[in-house]
């Protein structure tokens, strides 16, 4: 509300975009005069390490991300000014501690604070100021600059370093380019991060000194000694903060047992020195995406003395300088090759825990028809080949996997609309157009043929998704898939999940069913998603997803087009029409408070996020999948893709069923459709055999009916979920035959007067029921 506010103060006093801008960029130029005053007369590290402490540390055990006012961005800015040549400030000469002449730091976190909110406005003046197609996705790239940190778990960002480094080529390339292994300059960025929290946690253990001495002085004890003591001992606590952040060698090498040369010179590598730069430039660089502490998050202060700025920028900045050091000493052949590698192997793991029965084939090589050779229309006949990072086929759904290591440039990242453009092509439409290249030959073709030249049979195959995953974590770029689609980088249709390896991970700890991973994927990849649904993180979808399902309403047209037999109802077209955009603010603190538990930094006991489903659907889903028949992935994600009302129906259906056949000894059946796309239309079909007829002639009739129901619907997939008299779960028919013209299968269709598509709701579906029970 207030940001609303701001923004349409700015439009009042502003007559066009470039004045608005003008205006905001002033404010901005302001507010750094102004934190720049308040450090004058004092040591800056100080102020710096005092802002740390108000945005950063906090007790884990109370740390919420949605109520953590905190901002690294600030932390950041006057961290930029405080190493700048505008200000410098020497170290704070001993002394007593005098309680009014301690920095202004309150005020300096206002100004911070001021300062981004003003960036953010001029940033997007600038924004609606540029006509390129990707300006949009430039100003959220270079607001994500600013704005996020730690968008991977530590522990995860951590172990795909180590696995990355561990191989012998590359660690000898890494000792030729910087003069250490990874493990050295590991084990220093460790001691430099573990230096600091020593420091406070011995400072703050002070307070408990400095509360007895206020109990004495509530009790009457007001003697000059009580009132020294007093200021000695929150002195001792809070005097020259500073100093519990400044590297000290000597005491790092202690920590590490490395001589003190290996550790300047690593320290060196993640050192920025500014004092030849203005805070006024340093801090709009910093707004444009350029920030220097990104890589080198160490700050070297005109005094000479440095610390960790704040440890998130730490682990993250480890690969990319690396990997500059690399390129600068030409060695990055072997490492390149190792890091795509391992990225593909780690990706294709994670979906496999999350389908533990699929077939996995990782980096292969297949032909397609040559682009310059018409002739060639039969896979035996193609002579151009491609590769591709990985193929997982589990019952009759395929997913195509693209792995992308590279990452953004620094000029994408300061914004540069055309750079953004090209290297969101080689991250994500060139990943999206290798994966529709084999959608293509799997749909047209039933398979690929190898670079062995071996047949891959893949006409079974009904539904495909085509899941690129990145290194790069690109949080805030990815999930506006529809702005992606407006900007040219992504195709309208056949949308691929772009995803990065530890959001990748995450989702696979959390999936507990192969369902849950196939109905997000049907969720996520619907144009029509991140038009309803606005996020920043990845993991705001799918714990959303968990929680209330993720639907969207989807597009009458589309629909139209996609299941022409079934037209779009008005109800469904005004249900469209009325759908509006939602925010989704962070979803992720039950997943923090799981996670922090699981790895002992919160004693309190956190559930895992689980899907939001009714126990009795989840029993039956899980039936389905353990009998492992054809169709089970598909028919078990169809369960879980409606509503709660409609999810209850499909709960009692069965036992209803099953007490209308032990009245009358008959078969009974009930039949929906459900479905939002071609690829996931599904008939689907509840049934009851009687134990006087056997499963032979039942499943023989049923599987004719099920037949024509799915001809009547030219749907790709039917199933019918067979129940026992006692109402238990029996077993699975299922049809996944290719539609078209069948004059039998007409003929099936008049024979057993099948119910017309658009007669077939919910309320007929009820009425049905009723009528069998007799209630």
């Amino acid at each position: 509300m207030e940001s609303q506010q701001e923004l349409a103060g700015y439009i009042e006093r502003a007559t066009d975009l470039p004045s608005a801008s003008a205006l905001a960029l002033a404010n901005l130029r302001q507010s750094v005069s102004e934190i720049v005053d308040k450090m004058r007369n004092h040591d800056s590290l100080d102020v710096l390490e005092s802002i740390v402490y108000l945005n950063l540390m906090s007790d884990p055990e109370e740390y919420r991300e949605t109520d953590h006012e905190g901002s690294a961005a600030v932390v950041e800015l006057v961290a930029l000014i405080a190493g700048s040549g505008t200000v410098v400030g020497n170290a704070a000469q001993p002394g007593a501690y005098d309680m009014k002449d301690q920095p202004e730091v309150d005020g300096v976190q206002a100004c911070g604070m001021t300062a981004l909110n003003a960036a953010s406005k001029w940033r997007l003046f600038e924004a609606l100021q540029d006509e390129n197609p990707t300006s949009g996705l430039s100003f959220q790239t270079v607001i994500r600059e600013t704005s996020l940190r730690n968008t991977s778990y530590p522990h995860m960002l951590r172990q795909t370093l180590d696995a990355i480094f561990s191989h012998d080529d590359v660690i000898a390339d890494c000792v030729a380019a910087t003069g250490s292994t990874p493990t050295e300059i590991f084990r220093v960025l460790d001691a430099a991060y573990s230096v600091r929290e020593r420091r406070w946690n011995e400072r703050l253990l002070g307070l408990e000194r400095v509360h007895a001495i206020y109990l004495r002085w509530q009790e009457g004890d007001r003697s000059e000694l009580t009132e020294a003591e007093a200021i000695e001992a929150l002195g001792a606590v809070w005097a020259n903060p500073a100093n519990a952040a400044i590297l000290d060698i000597p005491e790092v090498a202690a920590e590490t047992g490395l001589p003190p040369d290996k550790i300047e010179s690593i320290l060196d590598l993640f050192t920025s020195s500014l004092e030849h730069d203005s805070a006024v430039d340093l801090v709009e660089r910093f707004f444009r995406g350029d920030n220097p502490l990104r890589l080198r998050p160490i700050l070297r202060h005109p005094s000479g003395r440095r610390l960790v700025v704040h440890e998130s920028l730490l682990l993250p900045a480890f690969r990319e300088r690396i990997e500059e050091a690399l390129k600068i000493a030409g060695r990055t052949d072997r490492y390149l090759r190792r890091r795509a590698k391992d990225l593909e192997d780690a990706a294709l793991s994670h979906l496999k825990s999350m389908l533990p029965n699929s077939i996995v084939h990782g980096s292969f090589e297949y032909f397609i028809p040559h682009p310059e050779k018409p002739n060639e229309v039969e896979p035996s006949s193609f002579t151009k080949f491609v590769e591709s990072d990985g193929l997982i086929i589990v019952d009759d759904v395929a997913l195509i996997v693209e792995a992308k290591s590279g990452a953004l440039s620094q000029r994408a990242r300061s914004g540069d609309s055309k750079r953004l453009g090209q290297d969101l092509t080689k991250l994500v439409s060139d990943a999206a157009s290798q994966a529709e290249r084999m959608r293509e030959r799997i749909t047209k073709d039933g398979g690929l043929r190898l670079r062995n030249r071996t047949w891959l049979d893949l006409s079974g195959i009904r539904e495909i998704y085509s899941v690129t995953i990145t290194l790069d974590d690109l949080a805030g770029i990815v999930t506006v898939t529809d702005e992606l689609v407006r900007a040219g980088l992504l195709p309208g249709i056949n949308l691929p999940w772009t995803v990065s390896i530890h959001d990748l991970r995450i989702i696979g700890e959390l999936v507990e069913r192969p369902a849950e991973l196939l109905l997000y994927l049907r969720r996520r990849t619907l144009p029509e998603l991140t038009r309803t649904f606005l996020a920043t993180d990845e993991l705001d979808f799918f714990l959303h997803m968990l929680r209330a399902g993720l639907y969207v309403e989807p597009d009458p047209e589309i629909l139209a087009r996609e299941i022409p037999n079934i037209p779009p109802t008005a109800d469904q077209r005004r249900r469209f029409k009325k759908q509006r955009t939602q925010f989704l603010t962070s979803r992720t603190v039950p997943l923090d408070d799981w996670y922090f538990y699981q790895l002992g930094s919160k004693k309190t006991p956190a559930e895992k996020p689980r899907l939001n489903v009714q126990a009795d659907l989840l029993r039956l889903v899980d039936e389905i999948r353990d009998s492992g028949l054809p169709g089970w992935l598909s028919t078990s994600t169809s369960l879980l893709s409606c509503d709660e009302t409609t999810r209850q129906d499909f709960i009692e259906y069965g036992s209803k069923l099953a007490q209308a056949t032990r009245i009358d000894r008959q078969p009974h059946t009930l039949t929906v459709i459900l479905g939002d796309r071609r690829q996931n239309f599904t008939v689907l079909v509840w049934a009851c055999r009687p134990s006087n007829v056997t499963k032979q002639s039942f499943d023989r009739h049923h599987l004719r009916y099920l037949a024509a129901k799915k001809h009547q619907a030219q749907a790709l997939r039917a199933a019918i979920i067979v129940f026992n008299e006692d109402g238990t779960f029996s077993h699975l028919l299922f049809d996944n035959r290719e539609p078209g013209p069948n004059p039998e299968l007409d003929a099936d269709v008049s024979t057993f007067g099948l119910t017309k598509l658009t007669d077939m709701n919910r309320a007929q579906t009820m009425r049905r029921l009723t009528k069998i029970l007799g209630d």
